[in-house]
């Protein structure tokens, strides 16, 4: 099935890889303010503004590549669902009338609804969510090591 998604994504990768870029950039930067509280707590009561921009410098960048990293995400499922779509309608213009009686009032609409709602999760959530959920453990383990260490 791996195989099957990455093929379906081929016209998509540009924004997937911009997109999981963007998602480590947040993962990153979503450490920082932490970082400069850190550093804020070891100069007080010197260098304040410093580490207060550098805090808020994080957090702003954090925001924006995360929002950034959504979108092209999301963009890339609305694309994506939008071709699945025109080929569905396409296919089934070719089903006998039969099938649709078979599948009552609203079993083509749950038919489609279905496999497109499970495509957006995997599409504009998973990859960001993934890259999130392995960058930010890293930095966080690396930089705190590497506290403790000095």
């Amino acid at each position: 099935m791996r195989n099957e998604l990455w093929a379906l994504l081929r016209p998509f990768r540009t924004l997937l890889m911009g997109a999981l870029l963007l998602q480590i950039m947040a993962g990153f930067s979503s450490l920082v303010p932490w970082l400069a509280l850190y550093q804020l707590i070891l100069s007080f009561p010197n260098e304040n503004t410093f580490w207060l921009v550098f805090a808020v410098i994080g957090g702003v960048l954090w925001l924006i590549s995360q929002s950034m990293a959504f979108h092209l995400t999301h963009l890339m499922d609305a694309r994506l669902t939008y071709q699945l779509r025109l080929s569905l309608s396409e296919k089934m213009q070719q089903l006998p009338l039969n099938w649709f009686i078979h599948q009552g009032k609203n079993g083509v609409n749950q038919y489609v609804q279905r496999d497109i709602k499970a495509l957006h999760q995997l599409i504009a959530h998973a990859p960001a969510d993934i890259v999130q959920f392995i960058i930010v453990p890293v930095i966080a383990i690396t930089v705190l090591a590497n506290i403790l260490l000095h």
